[in-house]
């Protein structure tokens, strides 16, 4: 039979490689948590990023129908001033 000396070191070394399991775990969900933050975070600029591109676009648009609108107006001046100088 083994004396208790030798029992109380099987049931560190025990303890210890619990530990270690443990440890491993905790390690291993840490790093789960810090890549969905990371890849939370990565979502949130590409989400940024899309607001902002759709803005954009949406200015432009704008831009370019008054643009048109303006020359569409300026258009029909220069048609009203020319018809009004031939009638002359």
């Amino acid at each position: 039979m083994l004396n208790d000396n030798e029992k109380l070191k099987i049931k560190r070394g025990e303890e210890a490689k619990i530990e270690r399991e443990q440890d491993i775990k905790f390690m291993d969900d840490y790093t789960k948590i810090l890549d969905k933050q990371e890849k939370d975070r990565a979502d949130y600029f590409k989400k940024c990023e899309s607001r902002q591109m759709d803005f954009m676009n949406r200015m432009v648009e704008t831009v370019v129908k008054e643009r048109n609108i303006k020359e569409k107006e300026d258009e029909e001046k220069m048609l009203k001033y020319q018809s009004e100088k031939d009638k002359k």
